[in-house]
């Protein structure tokens, strides 16, 4: 009695990277590029806006600027501003920076988008433009919508399947 095994291959495995999957159906391309072009805008906002900041405080703009009401209306709270001044230069450039930054990797995953490249880079992208501290338009609940609905479209699995 012979036996024969169902699970024997016939012949060699395929070399890597050579496996044939089927991709399922097309992606429509108005899905994926409507949010990616949301993104190029709003990390184009958000780079005029961090510059525009960036560059005052560079010029020393900001630098005699009095206390906010506030903060003048109470005795320690206005000490320990006072006490602080030195380093509002310093902080507010480096949060210039970090916001310049953080728009031209919103920018940079719009556009990777559109090419249907860097899926980890639109995930970044879309992730920082729905941060309200390091996108300014996410202040305005317009990064958060750009940037929820884009990882919404970018985590479907027709929409993956398409950046392969």
């Amino acid at each position: 009695m012979s036996y024969i095994n169902p699970y024997q291959s016939s012949g060699q495995p395929p070399a890597y990277g050579q496996y044939s999957q089927y991709a399922g159906p097309p992606v429509d391309p108005a899905k994926i590029n409507a949010p990616a072009i949301g993104l190029v805008a709003i990390g184009a906002v958000d780079l005029l806006q961090s510059v525009y900041a960036l560059g005052r405080n560079l010029l020393g703009m900001n630098a005699n600027r009095p206390a906010p009401p506030n903060v003048q209306n109470n005795p320690e709270l206005l000490d320990f501003y006072e006490s602080t001044r030195p380093y509002h230069f310093v902080t507010n450039v480096s949060l210039g920076f970090l916001a310049m930054l953080c728009a031209i990797v919103i920018i940079l995953a719009g556009v990777m988008m559109l090419k249907r490249k860097m899926y980890p880079l639109y995930v970044t992208g879309s992730i920082l433009a729905a941060i309200p501290c390091l996108s300014f338009l996410a202040c305005c609940l317009v990064g958060e919508g750009v940037g929820i609905w884009a990882l919404v479209i970018l985590l479907s699995a027709d929409v993956k399947r398409s950046f392969q």
